[in-house]
């Protein structure tokens, strides 16, 4: 089985709006990668279900009005590049502790080799199986 498969360890935080010092620039709106800040009735509001907690919203924000509420990792898995490439899956969670993103890494790498194929790779693997139900597989556990 090829070991190819790419971990990424971001560390990072889940964030919210202060408010406090908003000058409504709409920066953290145009510069949000996947879309979850959008502003409505004058307030910024942020959409759970989109973030993925990368912090371009309080690192962008020229009055640091986007607070971290949370600091810890995300693991990402199954990114490769080369001839069929692909990106990185994000787990769904924050970790906050780091004994728990190498467990999460280990149950990862004892999963690929219960369940991946010769010479398939890590992100082939989970499109084959299914993303969703490998990650949920892969947080439950």
């Amino acid at each position: 089985m090829k070991s190819s498969f790419w971990f990424i360890k971001v560390i990072l935080s889940s964030r919210e709006m202060s408010g406090t010092d908003c000058i409504n620039c709409n920066i953290c709106v145009r510069g949000c990668p996947v879309k979850a800040i959008s502003q409505l009735d004058g307030e910024y509001v942020s959409d759970q279900t989109k973030c993925i907690n990368c912090s371009v919203c309080t690192t962008i924000c020229p009055k640091q009005s986007w607070q971290a509420k949370r600091r810890g990792y995300s693991v990402w898995i199954g990114g490769t590049n080369g001839k069929v490439p692909r990106a990185g899956t994000r787990l769904s969670r924050l970790v906050e502790n780091l004994d728990e993103v190498y467990a999460i890494i280990d149950r990862v790498l004892c999963y690929y080799k219960d369940h991946g194929q010769k010479p398939e790779r890590l992100g082939h693997m989970l499109e084959r199986l299914g993303t969703e139900r490998v990650c949920a597989e892969l947080l439950s556990r």
